[in-house]
């Protein structure tokens, strides 16, 4: 099988047994879902990504609203999430693609390795230039709603990375993520 074909291979079944088992054994949480029925709240919405350079990069990206990444953040750290500052929020969320994107690698054929988490808080879920969709997976939890999406590169293209990357060849770029964004 083609290392192309493999990178294709990641299936809405293998996102949600990732993610039960991150939110279950990380945060002590279960996740309803999938669930097409759940939209991100309206407003802002916060994204940490990471990508899986491969023979097509992957994205993995976990899309939430404010509200409900701050209960995540707060059961990670196991505190109250009105307590938790702009770094304990993009740490956990950034922390939590991290593990759901490095259970996915596994699952591209090698050589494969995962960009560090990049948080962005800019509003609206984005795109990434050069990559379709393959997968949206909404779920809910007690604290609200989250989607994890799994964009692939077109062929030829490398998806820029936000958080440092392990492939000098694929260069950084800068993400800003503000107090007004989460607010």
């Amino acid at each position: 099988m083609s290392a192309v074909v493999r990178t294709l291979a990641i299936a809405e079944g293998d996102v949600v047994t990732v993610a039960r088992a991150v939110w279950g054994d990380m945060l002590g949480l279960a996740l309803d879902g999938p669930d097409p029925g759940a939209p991100l709240p309206a407003g802002p919405v916060l994204r940490a990504r990471v990508v899986i350079r491969a023979a097509l990069d992957v994205v993995v990206a976990l899309e939430v609203g404010p509200d409900a990444g701050r209960v995540l953040a707060g059961a990670m750290f196991g505190t109250d999430p009105g307590d938790l500052g702009l770094d304990e929020l993009t740490d956990a969320l950034g922390e939590l693609a991290n593990m759901v994107g490095g259970n996915l690698k596994l699952l591209v054929a090698p050589p494969a390795a995962l960009t560090l988490p990049a948080v962005s808080g800019d509003g609206e879920p984005a795109a990434d230039p050069g990559t379709r969709q393959l997968l949206r997976v909404p779920f809910r939890f007690a604290g609200g709603v989250l989607h994890l999406v799994v964009r692939v590169a077109e062929p030829g293209t490398a998806v820029s990375s936000a958080g440092a990357d392990p492939d000098p060849t694929h260069p950084t770029e800068p993400t800003e993520i503000t107090d007004r964004s989460v607010a």
